[in-house]
């Protein structure tokens, strides 16, 4: 698992590892451990195994660590370019599929053109933002 905390607010993730690091050490002092080493052992664990969870799956649900919003989705329209070999600016069929996570966004785009060719390709990086009018 590749597990970026970029999206994440910082405070709110602070205060998420605090609370967790907390009750597991509450719970492991009411079963009283044996060695301490357990403790901060576990205590790892259950943090890590939390945000795998939330990185895959309740992110979408429960967003108060994360400062960005949920785009993932199969979309479609036409593309107009100015780039070709006949210097004509015919729309292209395109459709984008953005598959996302908490901490990654994948993106795929696919052009037909107008003599049936599919191209595709694919995001190498990302970087989401909110831009000052709120978009």
């Amino acid at each position: 698992m590749k597990l970026s905390l970029k999206y994440y607010r910082t405070t709110a993730l602070i205060v998420f590892v605090v609370v967790i690091a907390t009750a597991v050490g509450f719970l492991n002092k009411l079963l009283q451990p044996t060695y301490d080493v357990i403790l901060s052992v576990s205590s790892i664990t259950v943090i890590s195994a939390l945000l795998f969870i939330y990185d895959r799956f309740l992110w979408k649900w429960i967003p108060f660590l994360l400062y960005v919003k949920d785009i993932s989705g199969r979309y479609a329209g036409d593309l107009i370019s100015d780039f070709s070999k006949q210097r004509t600016t015919k729309p292209l069929s395109i459709i984008i599929e953005i598959k996302q996570t908490a901490s990654s966004v994948h993106v795929r785009q696919f052009t037909i053109s107008s003599s049936g060719d599919l191209t595709r390709s694919e995001s190498i990086t990302e970087e989401l933002y909110t831009l000052s009018d709120g978009s």
